[in-house]
């Protein structure tokens, strides 16, 4: 992972206004990345599947374009299954984390 100022990692962790938030299939809205790794840890699989399969990538595109993650979005776009992309956001979770300390 590439090195962030501290500063934007403040700003890629905190919560979205309503209006830009990730809506689930399931109904649930993340605001943050924090929310969409939780709700990806408990998302049943036909609803993840629906966000992130071989023609598209909800997940990614709502980070580059709405968190402005774009080393993340990168990275989603090269995971394939919902294990490795709950791993991928709770990695970029804590070094974001750690750039607040």
């Amino acid at each position: 992972m590439f090195k962030v100022p501290d500063k934007s990692a403040e700003r890629l962790l905190s919560k979205t206004v309503p209006e830009y938030a990730f809506g689930c299939r399931d109904g649930r809205l993340c605001r943050s990345l924090r929310e969409l790794g939780e709700a990806i840890n408990t998302m049943k699989d036909d609803v993840f599947t629906f966000h992130m399969n071989e023609r598209r990538n909800h997940f990614a595109d709502w980070i580059r374009d709405v968190i402005k993650d774009k080393q993340l979005a990168y990275e989603l776009n090269y995971s394939n299954n919902k294990k490795q992309v709950a791993k991928t956001i709770s990695r970029r979770l804590t070094f974001l984390e750690a750039k607040l300390v």
